[in-house]
C-alpha cells in the first residue's frame, strides 16, 4: 500500500548544535541578579505585572508588597488578611501609608480561596476556593462582604481549586485545576464545561501558552516533556516557592523560602557571540550561588552573605498535611480533641468543608471519642445558624446524626 511522502528529517551537525547551545547559554548568563528582599514568612505567589513598569507582587503570610523592579525598592504594602475566605482589591496607584483600607471587599467564600484573576477588560474578577467554586465579581459593585454578589457562580471541581487562569484573548474562558486531579475549561456565560483532562494527581498550577492554542499544567511529582536539555541553571540559597518572567523577557522574580531575588538581563556585549566562545558548557553553568551586593546610600557596595530561614518554615500546616493525605479523622479529632484552638472560626469551617466535598464525613465523625464528640456539638450549637456557615454544617450535622 502507497505511503504519502514524508520529508526526511533535517538533523544538525554537532558544530551548530553547539553554536545554538552556546546561544541560548549566553541568553541566559545575561540575567543578572539585582538584590535580594528578605520577607516576614514564606514567599506563598510571585507575580509581574504585565505592563511596564513591571512592577513585582509578593505575598508573604497576611502581607502583599509591590516592588519596583528600575530601582530594585518596595513601593508600597498591604494587609490582606488570611483563610477567611475575602477577596480584596486595593488601589496600587497610591503609594503612601501601609495599612490603606481595600477598595472593594467581598466574602467570596466560607472556605480559603487561592486564587484570584483579573478579566482582561479588568472590569471583573475570579475568584476560586477551596469549596470548588468558581465565582466571578464585578469591580464597581460597592456592597461589602457578605452582601456583595456574584455575576457568576459555577460549582467547578469536587475538590478544592488551588490554581486557574483567564483567557487574555477572551474575558469568558476560565481554565481551572483541582485537587479531584481534574483539569478544566470553563465558559462563564453558559456555565458550561467545554474541556476536561484526568492530570492524575492534585494540581498546582495550570496556565495558558502564547497563542491558548496550548496549555501547561503542574500536577504531583512527573513533569512530561519531549528532549529537553538543559541550557542553564542557577542555585539559590532556599527551595524556590514560585517564580514570574516579565512579558518583554528581560525581568525575572523568584520566592525561595523567605526571600525575593530580582533578576534584569543585561545588555549583550558585542565581543561576546557565538561562535567566539571556546568555553565548554559545563564550565558556562552556574553551579553555585551567585554573590549578593548591598548597596545603601552614601555608602560603597559591600558583599553580603544571604541567610534564608531554616527549611521547617517551608512546612505546610498540620491539618493541611492531614487532608493532603486524606486522613479525616485524624483531622476531626485534632480539631475538636481540646488540642488544637484555630482563631478564625471560617477556618475550621473550610477544613470540614474540604471533608464533605470528598464525601468523607461519614466516615471522618465514626468512632469518636466522647470528647471529641462534645467539643464538635458545643461547635454546632454555636454556629450552625449563621449564614456563611450554615451549607457546610448542615451537612456535618446530617452526618453525624
Amino acid at each position: 500500500m502507497a505511503q504519502p511522502y514524508l520529508p526526511a528529517e533535517r538533523f544538525l551537525s554537532r558544530k551548530q548544535e553547539t553554536i545554538l547551545l552556546d546561544d541560548d547559554v549566553i541568553y541566559w548568563k545575561r540575567m543578572q541578579q539585582l538584590t535580594v528582599f528578605q520577607e516576614p514568612s514564606v514567599v506563598s505567589s510571585v507575580r509581574i505585572s504585565p505592563k511596564k513598569p513591571f512592577h513585582v507582587a509578593t505575598t508573604s503570610s497576611v502581607r502583599l508588597t509591590l516592588y519596583d523592579t528600575t530601582v530594585c525598592e518596595p513601593l508600597n504594602l498591604f494587609r490582606i488578611g488570611g483563610d477567611e475566605g475575602k477577596v480584596r482589591i486595593f488601589d496600587v496607584e497610591k503609594t503612601t501609608g501601609t495599612s490603606k483600607v481595600a477598595l472593594r471587599v467581598m466574602q467570596a467564600s466560607q472556605s480559603t480561596v487561592k486564587s484570584v484573576h483579573f478579566s482582561p477588560r479588568g472590569d471583573t474578577i475570579f475568584s476560586l476556593a477551596d469549596d470548588g467554586k468558581i465565582k466571578q465579581w464585578l469591580v464597581a459593585d460597592t456592597a461589602y462582604g457578605v452582601n456583595a454578589v456574584p455575576l457568576v457562580e459555577i460549582q467547578a471541581h469536587d475538590d478544592a481549586i488551588r490554581c486557574g487562569a483567564v483567557s487574555s484573548i477572551n474575558d469568558h474562558c476560565v481554565l481551572t485545576g483541582g485537587y479531584d486531579h481534574k483539569v478544566r475549561l470553563w465558559d462563564v456565560r453558559s456555565k458550561e464545561k467545554t474541556m476536561e483532562l484526568d492530570c492524575e494527581h492534585p494540581v498546582e498550577s495550570v496556565l495558558f501558552l502564547p497563542g491558548e492554542q496550548l496549555i501547561a499544567t503542574a500536577a504531583g511529582p512527573i513533569v512530561k516533556t519531549t528532549n529537553y536539555s538543559l541550557i542553564h541553571s542557577w542555585s539559590m540559597p532556599s527551595p524556590i516557592l514560585d517564580l514570574d518572567v516579565s512579558r518583554d523577557d528581560e525581568t525575572m522574580a523568584i520566592g525561595m523560602g523567605n526571600l525575593l531575588a530580582l533578576y534584569r538581563r543585561a545588555e549583550i556585549k558585542k565581543e561576546t557571540t557565538a561562535s567566539a566562545l571556546i568555553e565548554d558548557k559545563k564550565a558556562m553553568i552556574r553551579v553555585a550561588a551567585p554573590p549578593v551586593k548591598l548597596a545603601e546610600k552614601d555608602r560603597e557596595t559591600q558583599k553580603v552573605e544571604v541567610v534564608a530561614k531554616s527549611a521547617d518554615r517551608l512546612k505546610i500546616p498540620k491539618v493541611d498535611g492531614m487532608l493532603a493525605n486524606y486522613k479525616h479523622a485524624a483531622v476531626i479529632r485534632l480539631l475538636f480533641g481540646g488540642k488544637f484552638r484555630s482563631s478564625v472560626d471560617a477556618a475550621i469551617v473550610s477544613y470540614l468543608r474540604v471533608i464533605v466535598m470528598r464525601g468523607a464525613i461519614h466516615r471522618a465523625l465514626g468512632g469518636q471519642e466522647i470528647s471529641v464528640q462534645k467539643n464538635l456539638l458545643i461547635f454546632l450549637n454555636h454556629h450552625l445558624f449563621r449564614t456563611q456557615y450554615f451549607p457546610t454544617l448542615r451537612e456535618v450535622v446530617l452526618a453525624y446524626f
